[in-house]
């Protein structure tokens, strides 16, 4: 026997057996009238299933038919007779405690998760069909709202997934797995720095990274350049290098380096000319690194701070440091004045280059026969005089070189002169 559902020697008279939800309902007699009850067994799980008392009058008067989780019954009420009624199996009275059905969690293990991974849904289940519920161990780690985890830094926690029980099944037993979210990695980009000039201004490096983070620079090349935060300063001429990383945080990993190279160019230099009328000093402003050059070709070998030449000609310095090559500087025009002439027929002018009035000291005694010839041979204007000297006006003169001969009793002498 389930259960006395009438103690004493009457009988219950239960009929009207049907299943509902893994019970059986059916109608019995209990002392007073036929009223609804259900079991699934065990003496302390047969129950009225309801206090409710609208047929309390007459009692359940004929059959009940399941339609789903309702049950259809007719009973008699007071005042109006037989009518039909429904019961709703989900408002059933609660079991006893320690008569209802046992309930297993099944909550599988969660595959490691990654900083920045979108939320995801829980899916654990009970053998009873009801709903989950979830906590996390850190909600700072990843929040749960629902079923939905969110991951806000990385980190390792516990997720528990629980379910309470209801009027037919107890509490089940909460089952926990681990969460494991793993720090990110992250990429940095770092451009290729343009080539600068030693005296630039302080520059900004331009890298960055997938996770927002700020870079970290280092220089390889201290004596070239110097770095506070992003900041480069040059000093010194040569090739530089700068080595840039991101070394991560509580949710990234430290990236990959990356390495740019690029040249402090040397300043222009500047060159000084020292002369005489038979040559020429030049000496640049850079005490490394100098190749010189005449009438824009390298002459080979002529390296140094300083260069001697006996040659008219056009001549410029370029610097070269660790293979960062300055600006070629400006021209500087040598005209050697100093022409072989007769033994003791010395000539002199000045200024040379001149721009307006040349004085020219003549050598000898006597008449001096004076011409001017261009450098395209193109003879100009002639002069005669017995005076040891003669100014000479040339402001219309073209700009170029011209010889000046001086003809005496003793010979000939020749003198070039610049007109600017």
């Amino acid at each position: 026997m389930v259960s006395d559902l009438n103690t004493g020697s009457s009988s219950a008279a239960p009929a009207n057996l049907i299943a509902v939800n893994n019970f059986l309902y059916f109608t019995a007699f209990d002392g007073s009238i036929r009223t609804l009850w259900k079991t699934n067994g065990p003496t302390c799980s047969t129950i009225k299933v309801t206090n409710n008392t609208t047929v309390t009058a007459g009692g359940i008067s004929g059959d009940i038919i399941a339609i789903g989780e309702k049950i259809y019954l007719t009973g008699y009420a007071a005042g109006v007779g037989d009518e039909i009624f429904v019961h709703d199996t989900s408002t059933d009275l609660p079991l006893p405690a320690g008569c209802r059905l046992e309930q297993t969690i099944t909550f599988n293990p969660l595959p490691a998760k990654t900083y920045g991974d979108a939320p995801f849904t829980l899916t654990a289940t009970s053998d009873a069909g009801l709903p989950i519920t979830y906590q996390s161990s850190d909600p700072s780690i990843a929040s749960v709202s629902g079923n939905t985890v969110t991951i806000h830094k990385a980190g390792t926690i516990m997720i528990e997934a629980s379910q309470a029980g209801n009027g037919t099944y107890d509490a089940a037993d909460p089952v926990e797995v681990v969460l494991l979210i793993n720090k990110a990695d992250q990429t940095i980009t770092f451009p290729a720095i343009a080539d600068k000039t030693l005296g630039d201004a302080p520059f900004t490096l331009p890298g960055s990274s997938t996770s927002g983070l700020a870079l970290s620079y280092q220089t390889t090349t201290p004596a070239k350049i110097s770095i506070a935060g992003n900041q480069v300063t040059l000093t010194e001429a040569g090739t530089a290098t700068v080595v840039a990383n991101q070394p991560g945080n509580e949710n990234y990993n430290p990236s990959a380096v990356a390495e740019q190279s690029f040249c402090v160019n040397p300043l222009k230099p500047t060159v000084t000319l020292s002369q005489t009328s038979n040559a020429a000093l030049l000496t640049s402003s850079s005490a490394t690194g100098n190749q010189w050059f005449k009438n824009g070709v390298k002459i080979t070998d002529e390296k140094g701070v300083t260069l001697t030449t006996s040659e008219s000609a056009v001549y410029t310095v370029q610097v070269t440091i660790n293979g960062c090559t300055s600006a070629i500087s400006d021209n500087v025009d040598v005209v050697i004045t100093d022409i072989e002439t007769n033994a003791g027929q010395k000539l002199t002018a000045y200024p040379n280059p001149v721009s307006d009035k040349l004085t020219i000291m003549l050598p000898g005694t006597g008449k001096k026969d004076i011409a001017i010839t261009s450098a395209h041979g193109k003879e100009g204007a002639r002069y005669s005089t017995l005076e040891s000297s003669l100014e000479l006006y040339i402001a219309d003169y073209a700009a170029g070189v011209y010889t000046l001969s001086v003809k005496t009793n003793g010979g000939v002498a020749y003198l070039k002169f610049v007109k600017k």
